[in-house]
């Protein structure tokens, strides 16, 4: 009877539900802690009231957006909620784990503690929308102080993509709170590294692992945040660098540990070690496409029929088998044209710098018309492009401008913490021109995958539109106000 029993616990998906409640666990602990540092703010109790009212805005606007939408799941994310449910009804057998097992499970999570119903689903994305705003403004607040902070929460908070996005069954909300809260937790244990506390050092470490991990099972992009955290601090190598790179390869290296379970554990049953299934990355090739980025009907390609024949099996290795037929036709294909496959790669990255061509003027007309659901829809989506423009057009100013000097050299916590924001501000650099980079040579771009970008364009807008602000006001003081005094 035992052996029956962890036959079957092995057999089932179980075990990675375990190692994703440890992820969860260590969310929920940072999170905590957090709020704790923010509401021991005593001396300023006025930025605390202003946080709570952008906060109350964020959660009316995105409850708001639910209630007047309430939309179904679809595509992929009809394949996450199918998934959930079959997991909340007792059917634990581990056949084939569809893209992104994190969100999965979180739902699954959800469907436990407020029933099965869309509601569950609102209800998590909800509250990491939420607790992505309060990371936010917490990793702005150390990396640019209380002003710039503020400014993206604001623009946070009023994102429409981020509240759109409260609605869609997806992993992409959750997926950019566990970054933030991973990178904000890295600040914590890079300060307790420089205050000798070890003991809480390595505590700090083994849940940075778990948030690693958990984020990686959300979107497997999120893999990058180890491995260039441990660099950012090899090349700045600040105060105590040994120790806390230490440190920061041990989260690593838990995480690691966790994700080789999954990996192993889906190899014994499966046949085939991978961390994910799916077949997205080599759709784009398979299909085929022309310079104008345009992609052919993939049912009109030659290796259609044989691929179609080995999915319908329904079984993890025919599936692997399929995805391989449609990997070794894509390989094909760019082998046969790597020029084209480039310019229609420049083509599809145009989505992460401009999105669609503005149609904001034919949305609002529509809207006085009739105010039905698709113009709605289409009225958000041409707000939330100019949104994003201008985002990106503040967050270059961030760029440019000149980042202000040590002005306390004599001061040595004041070096130690320039030095830590050093290195987190090239990890988030590194971890973006990495993912620019592999999206261009995968050629897939939306808003949904440049969604990841989202809280490093939101803390970097808000650094120059505060930048911006600071020159106007400088330049009318110095050529209005001067002269008058004189």
């Amino acid at each position: 009877m035992p052996s029956d029993f962890f036959h079957s616990l092995f057999a089932s998906i179980l075990p990675i539900e375990i190692e994703m409640g440890l992820s969860v666990i260590a969310l929920l602990g940072f999170s905590g802690w957090m709020l704790k540092g923010l509401w021991e703010q005593k001396d300023s109790k006025n930025s605390l009231l202003m946080i709570l009212g952008v906060l109350a805005i964020a959660f009316f606007l995105r409850i708001g957006w639910i209630l007047s939408t309430q939309p179904l799941p679809h595509s992929d994310f009809q394949v996450y909620w199918d998934y959930a449910h079959r997991f909340y009804h007792g059917d634990f057998r581990f056949d084939v784990i569809e893209r992104h097992p994190g969100i999965i499970l979180l739902y699954t999570l959800g469907f436990y503690i407020f029933g099965g119903s869309l509601w569950a689903g609102w209800t998590i994305n909800l509250f990491f929308s939420l607790l992505f705003l309060l990371s936010l403004y917490s990793l702005s607040l150390e990396l640019f102080g209380k002003r710039v902070a503020l400014c993206a929460l604001i623009l946070g908070s009023l994102l429409p993509t981020a509240i759109s996005y409260t609605t869609i069954m997806a992993s992409e909300t959750p997926a950019i709170t566990y970054m933030m809260m991973s990178i904000w937790s890295t600040l914590r244990l890079r300060k307790l590294t420089l205050e000798n506390k070890e003991k809480q050092s390595l505590w700090v470490a083994l849940g940075l692992g778990c948030l690693f991990f958990g984020s990686a099972l959300l979107r497997s992009t999120s893999l990058l945040l180890p491995v260039l955290l441990s660099l950012s601090i090899l090349i700045i190598r600040g105060a105590e660098w040994k120790k806390a790179l230490g440190l920061m390869i041990s989260s690593g290296g838990i995480c690691a540990l966790l994700l080789g379970g999954w990996i192993t554990h889906q190899a014994i049953i499966t046949g085939m070690p991978k961390l994910f299934f799916g077949e997205e990355l080599w759709l784009v090739f398979a299909s085929n496409y022309d310079h104008n980025g345009r992609i052919f009907p993939i049912e009109h390609m030659p290796f259609y029929p044989s691929y179609i024949h080995y999915l319908s099996k329904g079984d993890a290795v025919s599936r692997i088998h399929a995805y391989k037929i449609l990997g070794d036709w894509s390989w094909k294909i760019i082998k046969a044209d790597p020029l084209k496959y480039l310019l229609f790669g420049f083509t599809r990255m145009r989505g992460i710098l401009w999105f669609s061509q503005s149609g904001l003027v034919w949305s609002i007309k529509n809207s006085l018309i009739g105010f039905t659901l698709p113009v709605r829809m289409r009225l958000l989506t041409e707000i939330s492009n100019t949104y994003w423009r201008v985002l990106l057009i503040l967050s270059a100013m961030a760029w440019v401008t000149p980042r202000p000097g040590n002005t306390l050299q004599n001061n040595e916590t004041q070096n130690q913490k320039i030095s830590i924001l050093q290195e987190i501000n090239l990890a988030i650099s590194l971890f973006i021109v990495c993912w620019l980079i592999f999206h261009f040579l995968i050629s897939v771009v939306s808003e949904r995958y440049a969604f990841q970008l989202l809280p490093f364009i939101l803390i970097y807008s808000a650094k120059g539109g505060v930048c911006l602000v600071e020159w106007v006001t400088n330049t009318v003081k110095k050529f209005c106000i001067s002269p008058i005094q004189g």
